[in-house]
């Protein structure tokens, strides 16, 4: 390692075309220190790679010999990598307790699956309205995903389908052939796809309701007679849902 470092810190200097003594007179660091540093017998400790990394204007890590890009990044940089981060490993986390793929979850959250998988690769960061979308589809709270919420692992929902021609019964999932699966929709009256997604549209719709109602309590700008007119309003979204 102390190789590597040696020659990084060389690599540095000649791009950022700075003497070993104008580098010393930068850092503080004595010229004999700074030989060592440079030749490869000794490595400095974390304050003085950080003094070093500073006066080169490169990242520490990539400094101290890891694969990662040489230029420093700002703190606002850091932050969106740390945020995408916890999303991705969020959400691969909750996604393998659950047992869903990435086609089940886009069914529930409207995320496309192509996004879904370059969101938990970290490829791709995601917008506010999709961690939303699908923390409602994961049937989490609000925020679990930015690790704003712990997250209590409860196991694949066995009460929702989540396979072409499946139904629940008892909390068994039964695989029906596409012959069973039209006929059951005819008895039905209905396709179950329409009352899934009647259901999800439905769990969205209250999830937000109840959002808007809990700031406006909060924020003391909700009255008995606004509360009464909203609870009206939920039974009424219930009711055309039937």
């Amino acid at each position: 390692m102390n190789q590597e470092f040696n020659m990084r810190l060389k690599k540095a200097m000649n791009i950022r075309a700075i003497t070993q003594s104008e580098l010393c007179e930068k850092t503080g660091i004595p010229k004999s220190a700074m030989s060592q540093y440079i030749s490869g017998n000794f490595k400095p400790k974390q304050n003085r790679t950080h003094s070093l990394a500073k006066a080169l204007d490169v990242n520490e890590a990539w400094l101290m010999g890891y694969d990662v890009p040489m230029e420093r990044q700002s703190i606002s940089e850091q932050d969106n990598n740390q945020n995408k981060n916890i999303v991705a490993i969020n959400l691969k986390k909750i996604r393998a307790d659950k047992m869903l793929r990435y086609a089940d979850i886009s069914a529930l959250s409207g995320v496309p699956k192509e996004d879904l998988q370059a969101f938990e690769e970290g490829t791709k960061r995601p917008k506010s309205a999709d961690i939303r979308n699908i923390e409602l589809a994961l049937d989490i709270e609000k925020g679990t995903l930015k690790g704003k919420k712990q997250y209590i692992p409860t196991g694949p929902d066995e009460s929702i389908p989540t396979k072409p021609n499946e139904i629940v019964v008892d909390n068994k999932h039964i695989i029906l052939s596409p012959e069973e699966y039209k006929k059951l929709n005819e008895f039905l009256g209905r396709s179950v796809r329409e009352k899934n997604e009647k259901y999800i549209a439905l769990k969205k719709e209250t999830t937000e309701l109840l959002e808007k109602i809990i700031d406006l309590i909060y924020e003391n700008k909700i009255s008995e007679e606004k509360l009464k007119s909203l609870n009206e309003n939920l039974k009424r979204i219930s009711e055309n849902n039937e």
